[in-house]
């Protein structure tokens, strides 16, 4: 997928790693917050990364497909990883990125908790704990917040939970739409 909302990226201002982007529509209503990137985004420069060959499947791709399968286009929403470096970089406090992070929520009615790093960063419980339920964070109540599992445990487990997630966000996103 390519980057929409900025190809230039930024070293962190703690470690000098190079930080990962949001990608995807930064007008979008939409947001969702992913843990941390890994190796192949990294590499490529995005919060997910995609299949390079046929025979490939990476989290990005299972992202795009569980999105599609409840009609939400990728290019419709805002992807960011809470932490935007791995977070194997011992000297970088994860506060900056979460300030970071909590800065997308704002003009934002919909966002995606995805995995359990974030959910107990935001909120102070693990996601397996409120997975496909909707939650509050004090000091966002116009927001409607959905917590699933990180997209890349469908490599490791059943995908029945990241399923029921996504079909309530879009189910809520879609009954606010109809109103």
């Amino acid at each position: 997928m390519e980057n929409s909302y900025t190809n230039q990226r930024q070293r962190c201002t703690r470690c000098g790693k190079l930080l990962i982007n949001p990608m995807g529509n930064p007008g979008s209503l939409y947001l969702l917050v992913g843990e941390y990137p890994g190796y192949h985004e990294n590499i490529a420069g995005l919060p997910f990364a995609f299949r390079r060959k046929p025979t490939e499947t990476r989290s990005g791709d299972i992202l795009k497909d569980e999105l599609t399968r409840v009609g939400i286009m990728l290019q419709t929403v805002l992807i960011t990883n809470l932490w935007q470096h791995p977070m194997d970089v011992k000297e970088c406090d994860p506060a900056l990125h979460l300030d970071q992070t909590v800065r997308l929520f704002q003009d934002r009615t919909h966002v995606l908790l995805m995995g359990s790093t974030v959910t107990e960063a935001l909120l102070g419980i693990k996601y397996t704990q409120v997975s496909g339920l909707k939650v509050k964070i004090p000091g966002f109540s116009k927001i409607s917040f959905w917590v699933s599992p990180n997209p890349a445990l469908a490599f490791k487990q059943p995908i029945g939970e990241l399923r029921l997630a996504f079909e309530r966000f879009s189910g809520d996103i879609n009954s606010k739409k109809n109103r």
